[in-house]
Parts: structure tokens; C-alpha cells; sequence
């Protein structure tokens, strides 16, 4: 650049300043110096960057699940399952499930009650009760449940079960219409 007469004109030290700074660059960028390994520390310098960038980026993960022809007792029966796997490098999970199922009763004038939950990593969501539809040999039960949950740490494979349980009144056998599904999306970052 050489010698630079003072000046007053505020254009002329912003243009100067910007000069300054991308011969500064320039000179980091450049492969240049006495030592023959410079450039590979610079590239090495550069992925390194470029992989601590990548592993704070938000990975998305999902999983779905379905059953068929379950039977239901008076304990919490497991109708579904989705299992998500967390990436190397992360160390935070927020996951949302949802889930629905269907249970028949074959038992008549029994009114039992059908109720549904999603686990997510042994932390169980709010319990929600089955719509019923009646009719002269058998009703249906169907259920929706969403449960939503944030992890520090998480395992390696996060479990969401869908889960469905009824007071004992009723007869619930396995039937091929007995259905159930479970969605569950996980967003994963790095803290």
C-alpha cells in the first residue's frame, strides 16, 4: 500500500480501513509463508470449523408405528411403539408423539371405560378417554393421545409407546379391529 498522506476526508480513512482489511484476508487465505505444511493447517483449521457449524445444526428424526389385533385388560397394554434413534453429537432431544387406537368390547351392556396415554422415555403424557360407539353385539372404543416432551441427554434410542387401558368391565380380545398407530418427530441440537 505504501505511504498515505494524512487526511481529513472520512470516505477516504473508511476506503483506506477496508483496504487494510482485505489485504489481511488476503494474506490469512494464502497459502504463502516459509512452512510447506501451512495450507493443510489452514484447510485442517477450516473443517474443523465446518464440522463444529454442522453438528449445531437441528437434526430431524421420525418414527411411526402400527399394530393390529391386540387384546386389552385392566393394566396399561403397550398397543404401539416408535423408537428414535439420536445422532452422533447430540445431546438434546424435544420430541412430539401423537397416537390413536381403537379397542372393540364384545361384552354387552358392560360400559366399561377405555383410556389412552403416549410414553415418551418413561415420562407419561396426560391420560385421555376413548369416544364409544354403541351398538347390539359389540362397541367400539377409539382413542387419541399426545404427549410432547424436552430430554438433556437422551439414550441412544428413545422409546415412545402408545399405551391403552380399560376398568376390567368389559371383554377386550384380540380382534383384527383392534388398531393402533404412534407418530413421533424429534428435533435433536447440541448444546
Amino acid at each position: 500500500m505504501g505511504y498515505n498522506p494524512a487526511t481529513t476526508d472520512p470516505f477516504d480513512d473508511l476506503r483506506r480501513g477496508r483496504e487494510a482489511a482485505a489485504l489481511a484476508t488476503r494474506e490469512a487465505l494464502a497459502a504463502g509463508g516459509t512452512r510447506s505444511f501451512q495450507a493443510v493447517a489452514k484447510l485442517q483449521a477450516q473443517m474443523k470449523e465446518l464440522e463444529q457449524l454442522f453438528l449445531s445444526l437441528p437434526w430431524a428424526v421420525t418414527d411411526f408405528a402400527q399394530n393390529r389385533a391386540y387384546a386389552l385388560g385392566a393394566d396399561w397394554a403397550t398397543v404401539a411403539v416408535a423408537r428414535i434413534t439420536r445422532p452422533a453429537g447430540k445431546n438434546r432431544v424435544s420430541i412430539m408423539a401423537i397416537a390413536s387406537g381403537s379397542a372393540v368390547n364384545t361384552k354387552e351392556f358392560s360400559f366399561p371405560r377405555v383410556r389412552s396415554r403416549i410414553v415418551i422415555a418413561g415420562s407419561a403424557g396426560l391420560e385421555s378417554f376413548a369416544s364409544t360407539t354403541y351398538s347390539v353385539a359389540s362397541d367400539a372404543h377409539v382413542c387419541t393421545s399426545s404427549h410432547g416432551l424436552s430430554i438433556a441427554n437422551p439414550p441412544q434410542v428413545i422409546e415412545v409407546h402408545f399405551q391403552m387401558w380399560t376398568d376390567g368391565t368389559g371383554i377386550f380380545p384380540a380382534s383384527s379391529d383392534n388398531v393402533s398407530q404412534v407418530t413421533a418427530q424429534a428435533i435433536f441440537m447440541r448444546e
